[in-house]
């Protein structure tokens, strides 16, 4: 698949020769099928990557070498439990307002309620306390049961939002410091970004997004073909090769795409209680053949959660289960189901369908019998959001993040990782201990090796294939990358129409 890189050498001069020349409006066109959920900050859900050019985070990862840099923090220096933060001067929310020291503690504090903070929650949960020690300085001191070193990469991941505008309920409450700023929004159709012309990092090269939303991907492609839209966001699967071929598109494949698994808890079948039953259907997945006919080619096998973006991956790991047949009923015999067994499967997206069918028919050779139930959007949240959440067999999608070093919202919820009775193995636990604890890149890496092969060996969860993730750009679209959470830089995006 041809595809741009994550940035462009060049891109800086032709930002220069665009903003100098006072040409019209750039204006950038983008399709999307999933809506935004809320202008929350904090939420970052399906959808709401469209809000990423709003707010801005305090530091950040160089995706490159995994270096921890600032963003809004000009410095940081760890002092033991200490990290010591002076802000950039001269950086402005949309509405005016400086960013301070004070307004940087009190959305710390803020997030420390799971309603308002969500994804932020766990971050500041390693937060024993931020202190303001000046206009633009301030020291957050993190709880002494982790390593510093590791609340240091988690806290990569906190976005600075203005918290005097909670509960983030409607669309004049997204006031960030980003470089674009919301001009307008219709509910489920269309919302506009506009260019912050206080943007404290300079100018971004496009004067203003409109990202119109369709009723699916399909319709999607369609507009994008006709030239309506510049970008299509998520291309289909089954539409890739098409537009690959295409000399007038480029397709960018996100640097970090989810990795698919399937969850199966014992309450989802009794039989997902016994590990020889997991085992089977690990060998009974023919990953190679779910790639190049499920995913179109545009995938690789998976099965542990860690991928090459990770100091920690392991390549060996991703192959300790072989496509095998014979094993497979070998196992289920031996666990007590040599007839097999029926089992229902929830499937949020209609497009994964035609996957869930190759689990189906793979599964059906060793006598299982998989009941796929396509639900939409609202059903799939009540099911998976409720106490009994972990509770539902399901086809899901794990993303992974190079800064994390545990997912920041999931490290003690073991269940989670579906660990029978929602109880770790102590492997598992004494892994997760020493990752954070440890002083040593070798201390650090042996215990996510530990973690992998406890998730490998105990977990009802199986991972089988990343999900590509691809935009597609018509030709004169230039400089789009993604940043380290997996999301456009859309404030260097050119269009040399």
């Amino acid at each position: 698949m041809k595809k741009r890189t994550w940035a462009a050498v060049a891109v800086g001069l032709v930002v220069l020769a665009v903003a100098s020349t006072g040409f019209a409006e750039e204006v950038l066109r983008c399709g999307v099928w999933q809506p935004h959920q809320q202008f929350n900050p904090f939420f970052k859900g399906t959808g709401n990557e469209v809000l990423e050019g709003i707010w801005e985070r305090l530091l950040d990862v160089d995706l490159a070498t995994g270096e921890i840099t600032g963003e809004l923090a000009e410095s940081f220096e760890l002092d033991g439990d200490i990290l010591r933060v002076k802000l950039h001067e001269g950086v402005y929310f949309h509405d005016g307002k400086e960013l301070t020291a004070q307004i940087v503690a009190d959305c710390i504090e803020m997030c420390r309620d799971a309603g308002l903070g969500r994804n932020m929650s766990y971050p500041v949960s390693l937060i024993e306390a931020a202190t303001v020690t000046g206009t633009y300085t301030l020291d957050i001191e993190f709880i002494d049961t982790v390593g510093p070193r590791y609340a240091l990469e988690v806290l990569t991941y906190l976005v600075i939002g203005d918290p005097s505008m909670a509960p983030f309920d409607s669309v004049d409450k997204a006031n960030g410091t980003g470089p674009f700023k919301v001009e307008s929004e219709r509910p489920g159709a269309e919302l506009v970004l506009v260019k912050n012309d206080n943007w404290w990092q300079g100018e971004a090269t496009l004067d203003k997004i409109i990202f119109t939303y369709y009723a699916s991907d399909i319709t999607m492609m369609e507009a994008f073909r006709s030239g309506e839209e510049d970008v299509a966001w998520n291309v289909p699967f089954q539409l890739m090769a098409e537009f690959d071929a295409d000399p007038a598109v480029e397709l960018v494949e996100h640097p970090l795409g989810p990795i698919d698994y399937l969850i199966l808890p014992p309450t989802g079948h009794p039989a997902f209680a016994n590990k020889l039953v997991r085992q089977a259907f690990q060998y009974a997945l023919d990953r190679g053949s779910i790639v190049e006919v499920g995913y179109f080619g545009y995938s690789k096998p998976k099965q542990v959660h860690y991928d090459i973006q990770s100091p920690y991956y392991v390549p060996e790991l991703d192959h300790t289960y072989y496509y095998d047949l014979d094993k497979a009923k070998q196992l289920i015999t031996e666990a007590g189901y040599p007839d097999g067994f029926e089992f229902d499967l929830i499937v949020r997206h209609a497009h994964l369908f035609p996957v869930a069918e190759l689990l189906q028919e793979d599964l059906a050779k060793i006598g299982v019998t998989m009941n796929i139930q396509i639900v939409d959007k609202v059903v799939y949240k009540d099911l998976m959001t409720l106490p009994d959440a972990f509770y539902q067999a399901a086809f899901k999608g794990f993303q992974y993040f190079p800064e994390w070093t545990i997912p920041p919202q999931f490290p003690f919820r073991t269940e989670w990782w579906g660990f029978v009775g929602g109880t770790a193995p102590f492997a598992y636990t004494d892994a997760i201990q020493d990752t954070e604890a440890a002083t040593t890149a070798e201390a650090t890496r042996s215990s996510h090796i530990r973690r992998q092969l406890a998730l490998l060996d105990e977990s009802w969860i199986v991972f089988f294939a990343t999900r590509p993730q691809v935009m597609a750009l018509h030709d004169y679209v230039d400089g789009m990358y993604f940043d380290t959470f997996n999301w456009p830089e859309w404030h260097e995006t050119v269009l040399n129409k």
